[in-house]
């Protein structure tokens, strides 16, 4: 079972069950998977959880992430070893949307879910899902068996499918040979991409800034894009010309294509990013877009770096910050303005790493 669902949301659920329900002692209680997990690590991690609980206390409570969904996709996105002082999180108006502790559930084919329905009362129940097996003193493949770092990287196998699409197309996947659903997953993703908010037109605005956007690279084709946004930056291998037609605005295309090669690619790019932006003596009034196919990876790294190098801790946009200390802890305070401004933001590892070594001045 991976470490994020026997590990790192247990640690979370516990953290913030205790900071949210103060007078609800018995939600303070750690679970972990006891077949995974055992007594000793079980005892080292409760020994932890009061540095991960007083490093909260003391946060500035100034930034609002929409939902529970969104809280916990940012901490178990950002891992329960970084720095929670990243994340600053509102608890007083996540107490008034979070009104049950958290329960970590665990679902393996050795422990399926029960047939019949699962009552629990008075708290929410977070499940933690793993299709492997558990294979005893092993960890390669074995008819089933779990395989560290085997879900990594989905761009690479998963044809563009992503859980919200699997469960709205589930039953017409389910009934499709496996030989023909690589084609058909790349349908449906297309379809989706054109047929959703954000590659209609809309784009996502990171808040709390006033001019810094996130869209597709169907956002541009909007008719709206012409007027709205002053400076448009593109990831995408499609001919700028193609993508901006008709639009009188500084258009800057990366030329980026998807996948580990995109993002490899992204971080030789985004100095041009940095040069143009430093360069435009009017860029207090003017309203940024940055947009790539899926609008959820990356854009979000040229957002990222773009957050970080031009914006202040109050989203104010102060020009080029050379003096400016970028460490990790910083970079994530700025992403967890994106992930709870947009919750479908998915940077792969790449993507981010691209980000890291520009910001924090390793070369290309």
């Amino acid at each position: 079972m991976p470490d994020a669902l026997s590990k790192t949301i247990p640690i979370w659920c516990n953290v913030l069950n205790t900071l949210l329900f103060p007078d609800l002692p018995d939600s303070h209680t750690l679970f972990t998977p006891p077949q995974v997990v055992s007594r000793s690590e079980h005892a080292q991690i409760e020994s932890r959880l009061p540095n991960f609980i007083k490093a909260f206390e003391v946060l500035p409570l100034t930034f609002l992430p929409a939902s529970s969904r969104c809280t916990l996709r940012i901490v178990a996105e950002l891992r329960a070893r970084a720095n929670i002082q990243a994340l600053q999180l509102p608890l007083e108006d996540l107490r008034k949307k979070l009104t049950k502790p958290f329960r970590p559930l665990w679902v393996t084919p050795d422990a399926p879910f029960p047939p019949a329905p699962l009552v629990l009362e008075g708290v929410y129940p977070v499940i933690c899902c793993t299709a492997s097996r558990r294979v005893e003193g092993a960890e390669a493949w074995d008819g089933g068996g779990y395989i560290q770092g085997a879900g990594d990287d989905a761009e690479s196998w998963a044809h563009g499918l992503t859980p919200a699409l699997f469960w709205a197309n589930s039953e017409l996947l389910l009934r499709t040979r496996e030989e023909e659903l690589p084609l058909l997953i790349e349908k449906l993703a297309r379809e989706e991409q054109a047929g959703s908010g954000d590659g209609g037109g809309n784009a996502t605005l990171i808040k709390p800034t006033a001019g810094a956007y996130i869209g597709t690279t169907n956002t541009i084709l909007s008719p709206t894009s012409k007027t709205q946004y002053d400076l448009i930056v593109i990831c995408s291998e499609t001919d700028v010309q193609d993508l901006a037609k008709g639009a009188d605005k500084k258009v800057l295309n990366l030329r980026c294509g998807s996948g580990k090669l995109g993002s490899r690619h992204l971080r030789k790019e985004l100095y041009k990013v940095k040069e143009l932006i430093a360069s435009r003596v009017d860029i207090q009034k003017t309203t940024m877009l940055c947009a790539c196919p899926t609008g959820k990876d990356l854009a979000v790294g040229v957002a990222l770096m773009v957050l970080c190098l031009f914006f202040d801790d109050e989203g104010r946009f102060v020009g080029l910050q050379q003096s400016l200390t970028i460490d990790k802890q910083f970079i994530r305070h700025r992403l967890s303005w994106i992930m709870a401004s947009k919750p479908d933001a998915n940077p792969s590892r790449s993507t981010l790493q691209a980000v890291n070594s520009v910001l924090m001045g390793r070369p290309p």
